[in-house]
């Protein structure tokens, strides 16, 4: 079914190249060679192809690319962003409907109030941002709260989140510390000391832990940032479980960043991963000996990559190999 899939773009490439310059369908050329390595790089290279505003016998075919893609990694933000945003087929629409409901169930909302919610979230008018300023002060439901600011971090709306902190009293200070990493705050140290009492709960410490580590990286700070996963993993209360943790993850990414790909490997070894973005992947390829060679393959998404966030990882595989 993948492959048929596939079939159907370069089908609508091969017949539409004369109506359409060939830098604009670098993006696209490139992403439909890059699915083939790995799903997750492709998709910046869709999305950039898409904000071109293609031709719709593109558009289309690639919109449905971008759902699938999304929908069997799990990436649910991006999925009811896209969802609001262009229109789907039938099958893809009954698959949308059933997400709903499902996250409806988590969040405590009936399926059809959560869709006018997220209508309100994907709009960025004064109208929706009060208007969701109101359902969390009347709601009172911490995990609705958070799934909207997550979603618009998902959009990089930096500046309706930044709105939402100042008149929303009880935001949570996770997302404060990583909207002030975002804005790389040069005081988050100062905000974090603030926000983390000694009384907080090991899960609580190990989430702060993690993510100033994370602004230490985004930093270039290396080795302070490994010293910070390694206290976030001192407060795992799941230390036998079969996947590496999300701090180990970065471990092995600083320790690659600085030169030690051998050491990074061993970080990961005998462990399950559990990927969320493209340098998570990134490392799962390189560590696999079966598949390192895979990434030769794809220079010019390596080099697109590299630009993007989370890019340096693939700045340092272009530079050992000279590339």
């Amino acid at each position: 079914m993948k492959y048929n899939k596939l079939f159907q773009l370069y089908f609508i490439f091969i017949f539409t190249t004369n109506v359409y310059t060939k830098e604009n369908l670098f993006f696209y050329e490139e992403a439909l060679r890059t699915e083939k390595v790995s799903p997750l790089f492709s998709l910046q290279l869709y999305e950039t192809f898409l904000r071109q505003n293609p031709p719709k016998k593109y558009s289309t075919a690639v919109v449905f690319r971008l759902f699938d893609i999304y929908y069997n990694l799990n990436k649910t933000e991006e999925l009811l962003i896209l969802s609001e945003t262009y229109t789907l087929d039938k099958s893809r629409v009954l698959r949308l409907e059933l997400l709903y409901q499902k996250i409806s169930k988590i969040i405590g909302l009936p399926s059809e109030e959560l869709k006018k919610i997220i209508k309100l979230i994907i709009n960025k008018d004064t109208d929706s941002i009060e208007a969701l300023i109101e359902i969390c002060k009347n709601k009172k439901n911490n995990i609705l709260q958070n799934y909207i600011f997550a979603l618009k971090f998902k959009m990089n709306d930096l500046e309706s989140i930044s709105y939402l902190i100042r008149q929303i009293s009880d935001t949570s200070p996770i997302i404060l510390i990583i909207f002030n990493i975002k804005e790389n705050n040069p005081n988050l140290k100062e905000i974090i000391e603030e926000y983390v009492p000694i009384s907080s709960n090991d899960e609580y410490k190990k989430e702060i832990f993690y993510l100033y580590g994370l602004y230490l990286s985004k930093n270039r700070r290396y080795k302070e940032a490994i010293r910070f996963y390694k206290m976030s993993n001192s407060y795992s209360t799941n230390v036998n479980s079969e996947y590496v943790t999300k701090s180990t993850m970065e471990i092995a990414k600083n320790l690659y960043i600085k030169g030690n790909p051998d050491e990074a490997c061993n970080q990961l070894s005998g462990k399950k991963l559990f990927i969320q973005n493209e340098s998570d992947e990134f490392l799962k390829i390189f560590c696999d000996e079966g598949r390192s060679s895979e990434l030769i393959k794809i220079p010019n998404t390596l080099k697109f990559l590299s630009k993007r966030d989370n890019g340096i990882v693939f700045k340092r595989f272009l530079y050992d190999k000279n590339i």
